[in-house]
């Protein structure tokens, strides 16, 4: 028996009752390097897209100068505070970090030239000596050790001086080394040093 309503056909009926069929539904999961390659194929999500590497190059010389100032105003600060420990060997310490310091400011000198100058240690004003010795380049350098000649109560230190003075053909120091050969209680090591002797000839001043 036919189950088609009379007077209708069947291909009409198909028409005007379509099966029921669910909708498509497509999900797309994007995780990993997959969101990754997104990201970087369209430049990043957000900001300033592309970076040539130019600007990444500058921030980072900028980054490190400023670590390296960091860096040298720490070991200064630590070398002020071991110049004033009652410790020697603290000082000690402080004087060698001033000797690793590349370029030395007023307040490093100044505290260098009151060590060698005042320290009750013999050991830690010839460690000083040596490192100032570094920068007698600088003209304020050389100036204060000509100062210091006649400052130095211990022979280790003014033979240590004289040295100096002789190495470096400093003519400045003439005159404070003749002062020092003066004194009557002179330790012969230091008397050694005479200006006048023919091995130092080159520190006689010049007659025009």
């Amino acid at each position: 028996m036919n189950d088609t309503p009379k007077g209708r056909p069947a291909q009409a009926v198909a028409a005007t009752n379509p099966p029921k069929q669910d909708s498509p539904v497509t999900t797309v999961t994007i995780t990993g390097s997959s969101a990754s390659q997104q990201v970087a194929d369209t430049g990043g999500t957000s900001g300033t897209g592309v970076n040539d590497g130019t600007g990444g190059d500058a921030s980072e010389k900028q980054q490190l100068k400023a670590l390296v100032v960091q860096m040298h105003e720490m070991r200064e600060m630590v070398m002020l505070a071991l110049l004033e420990n009652p410790s020697a060997s603290e000082r000690i310490r402080g004087v060698g970090y001033a000797s690793d310091i590349k370029s030395v400011n007023k307040n490093v000198l100044d505290a260098l030239f009151s060590t060698l100058n005042n320290d009750p240690n013999s050991n830690v004003r010839l460690m000083t000596l040596d490192a100032l010795t570094r920068y007698a380049d600088v003209p304020a350098v050389r100036r204060g050790l000509v100062q210091s000649i006649l400052q130095q109560g211990s022979p280790l230190v003014q033979a240590a001086m004289a040295d100096v003075m002789l190495r470096l053909q400093e003519k400045k120091a003439v005159q404070p080394l003749k002062e020092l050969l003066q004194q009557k209680d002179l330790n012969e090591m230091v008397r050694t040093k005479d200006p006048a002797d023919p091995y130092t000839t080159d520190l006689k001043p010049t007659k025009i």
